[in-house]
């Protein structure tokens, strides 16, 4: 079974504007090209279509066709509503309403590590999913807090660069005979390879 990677939104903002000044881009691309293989399962999931919504509507769009591409995880909410209350005001005002959330367990204590609120859904939703690595270029509010999360969770958080010296390229790792190891699109171009051949 294919090792699971879970992409930060920097990872995949990276991909989608496609400049090789930016730091991580060669590791990035190549994370992406063995995703493409099947020789790893480079995961998103619905938070990072959230980050997407201030963006531009070109940039949003192009964010949307990548994010097709790739697999999704299962979404948990970071938070769930538990209750609603209200007052009147007793002098007739309007009524005040104020909601009651309480947080996932998890990404409550990844915030209590010091991660953001957007930083530690997205590390919870790959924990959940049981993702081995997350891979991210934010060292300032992810990377930093690595040890104590890897302390207490089951997953590495590591820089694109870190994931592919970590876990390099095996030869013949993965082979034409072991289907299962391949991404189901590579599964298809290889059919539609040999249908084309048969004519």
């Amino acid at each position: 079974m294919a090792l699971r990677v879970y992409a930060d939104n920097d990872v995949i903002s990276t991909l989608r504007r496609q400049d090789p000044t930016r730091p991580e881009y060669a590791a990035i691309l190549e994370l992406k090209d063995r995703s493409d293989r099947g020789e790893v399962t480079l995961f998103v999931s619905e938070v990072h279509e959230r980050e997407a919504v201030p963006l531009r509507e070109d940039r949003k769009q192009a964010q949307k066709e990548l994010l097709a591409f790739l697999p999704k995880v299962v979404f948990v909410e970071d938070q769930r509503l538990v209750s609603m209350d209200s007052i009147l005001s007793n002098r007739g005002g309007p009524r005040v309403v104020w909601l009651r959330h309480e947080e996932e367990p998890i990404a409550r204590r990844l915030q209590k590590i010091g991660l953001k609120r957007l930083d530690a859904h997205h590390v919870m939703v790959a924990i959940k999913n049981e993702c081995a690595v997350f891979v991210t270029c934010d060292f300032k509010t992810i990377l930093k807090y690595r040890k104590a999360v890897e302390a207490e969770f089951p997953i590495l958080l590591m820089r694109p660069s870190e994931f592919t010296q970590h876990y390099p390229r095996v030869p013949g790792n993965v082979s034409d005979t072991d289907a299962g190891l391949w991404h189901p699109w590579l599964r298809i171009n290889r059919l539609l390879r040999a249908m084309l051949h048969e004519r």
